[in-house]
C-alpha cells in the first residue's frame, strides 16, 4: 500500500486511516505485529521522503515557515513545483511523520493494557 500511492497521495490517505490502526489492533489482537510493520515501513518512507524534501539530513526537521532559512527552502528544486509546494509537502509528511509516532504509542500502551488486564 505504502508503495502504490503516489508521494502527494500518500500523506492524505494515511493521515485519514491511521487513527484507526489502534481500534483495529484492539480488535484484532493477532493483526498488532502487521500494523507495526506496516508503521515501521511507512515510517521509514516518510523519514526517506522528509529528508529528500529538505534536504536536511542529520539535523531536525522543522515545518514552520518563519524558521526554515531561505537556504534550505532553495535547496531542493523539482520541475514544475514551488518553493510553497514544497514547504506544503514538507509540513504533510512532518504531520504523517508524527501521526505514525502517535499511532505506534496507541498501540503499545492498549496492548500493554490489554496484557495487564489478562494477566
Amino acid at each position: 500500500m505504502v508503495a502504490v500511492l503516489s508521494s502527494e497521495t500518500r500523506p492524505h490517505f494515511f493521515l485519514a486511516t491511521l487513527p484507526t490502526l489502534p481500534r483495529i489492533s484492539q480488535a484484532f489482537p493477532p493483526l498488532c505485529e502487521d500494523i507495526v510493520l506496516l508503521l515501521l515501513q511507512l515510517g521509514r518512507v516518510c523519514t526517506s521522503h522528509l529528508t529528500g524534501i529538505a534536504n536536511l539530513a542529520g539535523t531536525d526537521i522543522v515545518c514552520s515557515k518563519a524558521t526554515l532559512s531561505s537556504e534550505r527552502q532553495m535547496t531542493v528544486r523539482s520541475p514544475g513545483r514551488t518553493d510553497e509546494d514544497l514547504l506544503t509537502n514538507l509540513k504533510l509528511y512532518t504531520q504523517l511523520s508524527n501521526a505514525i509516532q502517535l499511532t505506534f504509542l496507541q498501540i503499545v500502551n492498549s496492548t500493554a493494557l490489554l496484557r495487564h488486564q489478562l494477566h
